[in-house]
């Protein structure tokens, strides 16, 4: 039998306060099924997310909602954190069976309510774990960073079933929320100008600027980044081009680092066993250097990158190509170091471990891209090759 909806009785102000920003509102209002919101850096949408999937939750006792992002460590450390703290009204009015101990790092990454409604974590690194999910609600937070196969795959586990039947249609959304990536698959999909647009998806657009919780010191660091930056992740302008942050370097003729100079090596390994890798040198000299890099300036010099090889070709080939070179520092992206690799015997590994394994020691990068972003522009300022 299905439960009834709670006797106490909550408004939305509970849980995004008395102002919220006028995106928020429209987002969490929105009835169409499918909802997508881009904006700004701290506008808001994950607090709004967070908040819409509450209000489903309170309203049809037999929600199955989900909450995902595309990695674990994203998922728990921003959308889980967030929802707890927006949920805490109804922990503290004694609707929360589960997880009694209210914290979000919690690994059971299911919440229960005393209704009988129930909310679940979920990371998006692994497709096949949805092969037999149904749910009533889904909200994805940072969409942009997934393809579109993957999200309308996602989007067809939101079903009726003989145990949701007391969730009406009007109960059941997919919702994302995401950051500027122009014209990327979000923006065909749902924006009104795209080509196929439906009415029965609904589109929000805001700046940072609309959210009147922002802290003004974060707002003014972030209008003082570069122009490329500010555009996409504060105005959200949703140009054919902001997908790219990056200035295109300058492509001069084939050179080569003097010996004894320090050279810096970033390696990426990508999805489907793809890698490549880059090596670079600043001219720490007094003079130029062929073909004619000024001092001070930074040139990549050599470039890797295959399709289809393991993890033990890529390490032979990178070490290879980098003998008779004084590396300094061995960078890959640090999201590689996760424990995301199964060996025998239970134990986890990272991808950084394979290479390691294979002889190639590295470390891992800063985690905020911002700031790369903005090392690398101010590199490009004083020359980049």
């Amino acid at each position: 039998m299905p439960r009834a909806a709670p006797t106490l009785r909550f408004r939305l102000s509970d849980f995004v306060g008395n102002d919220p920003p006028s995106p928020q509102l429209e987002f969490i209002e929105a009835p169409e099924f499918e909802v997508a919101w881009i904006g700004g850096q701290g506008g808001g949408k994950t607090v709004g997310l967070c908040a819409k999937a509450l209000m489903a939750l309170l309203r049809y006792p037999g929600s199955r909602a989900m909450l995902c992002r595309r990695t674990y460590d994203e998922l728990i450390k921003t959308t889980k954190q967030t929802f707890f703290r927006v949920a805490q009204p109804l922990k503290d009015a004694g609707l929360v069976d589960r997880p009694r101990n209210w914290e979000y790092t919690e690994q059971t990454n299911l919440v229960r309510l005393a209704t009988g409604a129930e909310l679940s974590f979920s990371n998006l690194e692994d497709e096949t774990k949805f092969r037999n999910l149904e749910q009533t609600w889904i909200g994805v937070d940072q969409g942009e960073e997934n393809d579109l196969d993957l999200m309308m795959y996602l989007k067809s586990r939101i079903r009726q079933t003989f145990r949701q039947k007391e969730v009406p249609p009007a109960g059941r959304q997919f919702c994302v929320i995401a950051n500027d990536e122009g014209h990327n698959w979000i923006w065909r999909r749902y924006h009104p100008n795209a080509v196929g647009y439906q009415s029965k998806r609904r589109f929000i657009h805001s700046t940072s600027l609309e959210n009147p919780y922002l802290d003004p010191e974060n707002l003014a660091e972030m209008l003082a980044m570069p122009p490329e930056w500010v555009n996409k992740f504060v105005y959200a302008k949703m140009d054919s081009s902001t997908g790219r942050l990056l200035p295109d370097p300058r492509v001069i003729a084939s050179c080569w680092p003097p010996a004894g100079l320090d050279v810096y090596l970033a390696v990426d390994h990508g999805e489907s066993t793809v890698c490549s890798a880059h090596w670079g040198f600043e001219n720490t000299t007094e003079q130029s250097l062929p073909p004619g890099i000024p001092p001070g300036w930074l040139c990549v010099f050599r470039e890797y990158w295959l399709e289809g090889g393991t993890v033990e070709q890529h390490a032979r080939n990178i070490q290879a190509m980098s003998q008779n070179l004084k590396i300094v520092s061995r960078v890959m992206d640090h999201t590689t170091f996760r424990l995301t690799q199964a060996r025998r015997g239970g134990i986890r590994s990272s991808i950084a471990d394979l290479y390691r394994d294979c002889g190639l020691v590295l470390t891992p990068s800063v985690g905020n891209p911002d700031t790369r972003v903005e090392r690398i522009n101010v590199v490009h300022g004083r020359g980049w090759w």
